[in-house]
């Protein structure tokens, strides 16, 4: 019986999912919020953005770009989606935003991973609040 490209080509990669779903790697473990569609009106996203002073000291900056919330910190960009109401998360799961119920203090909680725990394994969720 002869074999076809195509058969061999999918049994490989058959083998190769199944291994790969077989090792466990180390790395850093961040519970988000998972993604989902969450309508927010452009004015809501654009009403955001601005310069935030952190309570670290650092800047942050929130723009809309293409309908979408960016948020510049931690020498990043980052595409937050909207997950629920005032409830913002990057696709990763590595950073969230959460807006001030009280709109007047233009006040933020931003929850991420610093890009220098990444590269160890546990690395810890920074937890920062943001004002304009």
């Amino acid at each position: 019986m002869k074999s076809s490209p195509v058969a061999i080509a999918a049994l490989s990669l058959s083998c190769a999912c199944a291994y790969a779903q077989e090792q466990q790697l180390p790395g850093v473990q961040v519970t988000a919020p998972a993604v989902r569609h969450y309508y927010v009106a452009p004015e809501t996203v654009h009403a955001l953005s601005g310069f935030y002073k952190m309570s670290n000291g650092q800047p942050m900056r929130l723009s809309d770009r293409h309908r979408k919330l960016y948020v510049d910190f931690d020498g990043r960009s980052t595409e937050l989606s909207a997950v629920a109401d005032r409830t913002y998360a990057s696709s990763d799961g590595m950073m969230t935003l959460v807006v001030s119920e009280d709109e007047l203090l233009g006040e933020v909680t931003l929850s991420y991973v610093p890009r220098s725990s990444l590269a160890r394994a546990g690395g810890a969720v920074v937890t920062l609040v943001a004002a304009r």
